[in-house]
């Protein structure tokens, strides 16, 4: 039996990254984009394709593949999806290529911001403890460009 041994951060680095901004619209339409997770609807700048492989939009343990724009494709298990407090959660099942942490797992939360008619949306990751400062600020850099995007299609409806 060959025994596998992962290279650790030498830097320490929290394994929490949370990024997050306000959207233009109301809360009940910001849901409605987020809840089914289909993407390229929302950033086809980012996002050129999703698909459910079991189960569907807006239902729990569905499993969707995500193909990104620049070739890469994350499948996901949605874990979380709560019409209550506005949020989906996710584990990433497998990515290509290859990503170099054992586990990740993500949360989107919206909140209405009410004197504005605006919301509120936070996106939280969460990494198994061998992800390195590069992943965790490759993942910060890519929610930032993900809100600019998603906030010029928004404003150009």
């Amino acid at each position: 039996m060959v025994e596998l041994h992962r290279q650790g951060s030498t830097v320490p680095v929290s394994c929490h990254q949370v990024e997050s901004s306000v959207l233009p619209i109301a809360l009940e339409k910001a849901w409605g984009l987020f809840k089914s997770l289909q993407l390229e609807k929302v950033v086809p700048g980012k996002v050129s394709a999703t698909s459910f492989t079991s189960g569907g939009p807006g239902q729990l343990d569905s499993v969707i593949e995500i193909t990104y724009t620049d070739g890469a494709k994350w499948v996901l298990r949605i874990n979380e999806l709560s019409e209550l407090n506005h949020s989906v959660g996710y584990q990433v099942l497998t990515t290509e290529p290859s990503h170099s942490v054992t586990s990740i797992l993500g949360q989107i939360l919206l909140k209405s911001v009410s004197d504005e008619g605006h919301t509120f949306v936070e996106w939280i990751t969460d990494f198994s403890n061998d992800a390195d400062a590069t992943v965790v600020t490759d993942q910060k850099y890519k929610k930032l460009e993900f809100f600019a995007e998603l906030k010029k299609n928004l404003s150009s409806q």
